[in-house]
């Protein structure tokens, strides 16, 4: 080992006292789902569309304010003149103010279920990204053990090359093994960097803010059984839906469009007036005033048209929305069957029969009937089968997430230490 100066000990002391570590944030899987559900900015933008949609509901249906109206008509030549003043409050002929309030519920459980269907995607892309970050954490282990191994090989090499009982140049290819182990568990650690760089912002998190996830990809011993038929649907469903009944009570409120509002008014007119040789008179007069616009010139035709079209629409998107759900789930549920049978079949039967290989060569080799190349060519298809396992593993647990995440749930399919 090298030596370390005791100044630069201090050094370190000196510098761990004024400047203490932050301690990071260990996350499980559901631990960093709910992380990101109450700290993601782009899910609370997204909550705040409920709070628009919430808003134009309140605002929806309600009577246009009254009009109050006031005229002085005096009489430029005498004294005569006229005074009114009425209040005119117009009225829907047709069921406009229910179906504008029906439109805006609708709208407001569109919003609600959208959502809703974020918070699913974002629990789905956390539970990905965990796993991500555990397969890394899986091979970063392997690729340290493959060094560990690599290093005790060459030791025992490099002793029985001192003592004559092998070549040299066995020493020289373990030696390089071990330099490329460290070359490629330095890349990994690179990538993990990067990795939680782009994790930061779903988790909500600061980039000074550290952390790291528990636990460990467990190895399932037998295949989970497929989900049942959703009794409910899943929130972008719901979303569809709610678009489609907001759509078609809008077709119903355009066609009532053609008719205006009336009006109905109660005014009052104040009139005096020469009456011959008795002066000036003062008339009181009080009256009701209606006014009622006719369809003849606009019809409200193109929104319509407009609106059946966009009903239609939003109907068939809705419908399309439910197949490629099924679909969706269909095919979750194939590539996690075979990726377990991937998995199994490396696990039960190819890797065993590696190790065994490996042990038989090992044994020949200390009696003198095998070469070190046949040893090192056996332990590399050993290793090559343990790196294939952690992607099967990685496989499984990544299908496994897309089904939950597919099905709209709220738990995986196996739990993490």
């Amino acid at each position: 080992m090298k030596r370390v100066f005791p100044s630069l000990v201090l050094i370190l002391i000196f510098a761990g006292s004024i400047f203490p570590q932050v301690s990071a944030a260990v996350f499980s899987c559901d631990q960093a789902v709910l992380q990101a559900l109450g700290h993601n900015v782009d899910l609370e933008a997204a909550r705040l569309t409920v709070a628009e949609a919430r808003g134009r509901l309140i605002q929806a249906g309600r009577l246009s304010n009254p009009e109050v109206e006031t005229a002085i008509r005096p009489h430029v030549n005498g004294r005569e003149r006229l005074g009114e003043f009425g209040i005119t409050q117009r009225f829907p002929l047709t069921a406009r103010l229910r179906l504008a309030k029906d439109v805006s519920k609708f709208g407001l459980a569109a919003a609600e279920a959208e959502v809703a269907n974020a918070e699913r995607l974002l629990a789905g892309d956390v539970r990905t990204a965990v796993t991500q970050a555990l397969v890394l954490a899986a091979r970063m282990d392997l690729r340290r053990r493959q060094q560990s191994n690599s290093i005790e090989l060459a030791e025992f090499a490099r002793r029985t090359a001192v003592a004559g009982e092998s070549p040299g140049i066995d020493v020289l290819q373990l030696d390089l093994e071990t330099s490329q182990h460290a070359v490629r568990l330095k890349g990994l650690e690179a990538e993990a960097n990067v990795f939680k760089a782009r994790l930061r912002p779903l988790l909500g998190m600061a980039e000074e803010e550290e952390f790291s996830f528990s636990g460990s990809l467990e190895e399932p011993r037998t295949l989970p059984p497929a989900p049942e038929v959703l009794k409910r649907r899943r929130p972008d469903q719901a979303a569809a839906a709610a678009r489609s009944s907001a759509a078609q009570e809008a077709a119903r409120l355009a066609h009532t469009g053609k008719w205006e509002d009336v009006g109905l008014g109660l005014f009052g007119e104040i009139d005096r007036n020469e009456d011959g040789p008795f002066g000036l008179q003062t008339d009181h007069r009080l009256g009701i005033r209606l006014s009622v616009p006719l369809p003849l010139w606009n019809r409200n035709r193109g929104r319509i048209d407009e609106a059946s079209a966009n009903a239609r629409r939003v109907a068939l998107e809705a419908e399309a929305l439910d197949l490629r759900v099924r679909a969706e789930i269909a095919s979750a549920v194939s590539e996690l069957r075979g990726a377990f049978a991937a998995l199994r079949g490396i696990t039960d039967t190819l890797l065993p029969q590696a190790l065994a290989i490996e042990d038989r060569i090992t044994k020949a080799r200390a009696e003198g009937q095998a070469s070190f190349t046949d040893l090192l060519r056996a332990r590399e298809r050993r290793l090559e089968l343990e790196s294939a396992r952690i992607d099967a593993l990685a496989g499984y647990h990544l299908a496994a997430t897309r089904l939950l995440t597919a099905v709209g749930g709220v738990s995986h399919f196996s739990k993490t230490p």
